[in-house]
């Protein structure tokens, strides 16, 4: 079987073809026949066809190869009448009516949705209150260490007071197997102790509730 990738990504149209092809798609518009017209035109050309069909499958019987669709995807880019298509469009809507209609029918969505919202004023954040957040999070990390820390100490002393090789293997076993439940427990018990107390509400970035772990913390999204 010989590859046909080496034939059909060779030639490249020239800039007044290109431009042709972009007023073309400008005049269409929206609407599905100009776009698969548009569409047809662009693939032609990378399929070597004169005129090809808008049922006809890209790779079964255009034989077209993922190459050769990616350069589709960027000629139909640089069309400023025709809506942007991706590979996975491509391996979604393999023939040009279908590719067609299922952009036509996103288009609409996209151009309905409403403008965003102008961006709320951000009050800037004083010195102090960034010295103190950073100060709170840096004493419970140390706090976090200093506990694990002395569990571990702790737990080497219990170990290392066995007598023999066998006591003081079963007394690792005991305290590996300890250790390990607890620090897979205590996230499932944090979860559930504390995110059934959290209430949806805004608090700032560099407040208090970003180091405390209290009651009243919320999930929703920080201010600024």
């Amino acid at each position: 079987m010989v590859e046909k990738s080496v034939e059909v990504l060779t030639p490249e149209p020239d800039d007044s073809a290109l431009t042709q092809r972009r007023i073309n798609g400008t005049a269409a518009g929206t609407g599905t026949a100009g776009a698969e017209k548009d569409f047809a035109d662009l693939l032609a050309g990378l399929v070597k066809a004169e005129q090809i069909s808008v049922d006809s499958h890209f790779f079964e019987d255009l034989c077209a190869n993922s190459l050769v669709m990616a350069q589709f995807c960027a000629r139909v880019r640089k069309c400023d009448g025709l809506p942007p298509v991706s590979m996975k469009d491509i391996y979604q809507y393999p023939t040009i009516r279908s590719l067609a209609t299922a952009l036509a029918a996103e288009t609409p969505e996209s151009e309905s949705m409403p403008a965003s919202e102008p961006a709320e004023t951000v009050t800037p954040v004083s010195r102090k209150a960034y010295l103190l957040c950073g100060t709170a999070q840096t004493l419970i990390f140390l706090v976090y260490c200093i506990a694990m820390g002395t569990v571990t100490v702790r737990g080497y002393e219990w170990v290392s007071r066995g007598s023999g090789l066998l006591h003081l293997y079963l007394r690792s076993l005991v305290f590996g197997s300890v250790a390990m439940l607890a620090l897979c427990l205590f996230p499932i018990a944090a979860k559930w102790i504390l995110v059934g107390r959290w209430k949806p509400q805004e608090f700032p970035v560099w407040g208090w509730l970003i180091c405390g772990s209290g009651p009243s913390r919320c999930w929703s999204t920080p201010t600024r």
